[in-house]
């Protein structure tokens, strides 16, 4: 007995023709495509890491600011789950043998090889500041 996922005959067409552009990508393709999405996603986590800057800087602690931290925690729990690998990076290993620290994100090297340090740095402090003007 098969158990159906999908709610209707659309959305099973929309993954199935998904999955078949995907099949027909090169290795490098599909690699490119990894990096562009990680990317983007390294683009909006660097804008919600400004808001929280300037939110804790203006004292504007308000839900924007709060929704940011719990961005920035399920993006913690995910690092942590995947023993502080990005799952994209464990995809991207499929497509490429390189070693570099950005295979798998359009960054420079150094800047890639330290993201984690500097975000997780930034987010702590960041919230420090902000239960210290919680308090104060």
């Amino acid at each position: 007995m098969t158990t159906v996922l999908y709610r209707n005959d659309g959305d099973h067409a929309k993954i199935a023709a998904c999955r078949l552009c995907l099949q027909g990508m090169t290795g490098n393709a599909k690699l490119a495509l990894i990096k562009t999405i990680h990317t983007v996603i390294w683009v909006f986590f660097n804008l919600i890491i400004g808001y929280m800057i300037y939110a804790v800087a203006a004292n504007k602690l308000d839900g924007w600011l709060w929704l940011c931290f719990g961005l920035v925690t399920v993006e913690g729990v995910v690092l942590v789950t995947f023993r502080w690998t990005c799952p994209l990076t464990l995809l991207a290993r499929n497509y490429s043998s390189s070693r570099k620290d950005n295979f798998d994100i359009y960054l420079p090297n150094w800047l890639a090889k330290h993201t984690k340090l500097i975000y997780t740095t930034l987010a702590f402090v960041l919230l420090a500041a902000a239960v210290w003007r919680l308090l104060a």
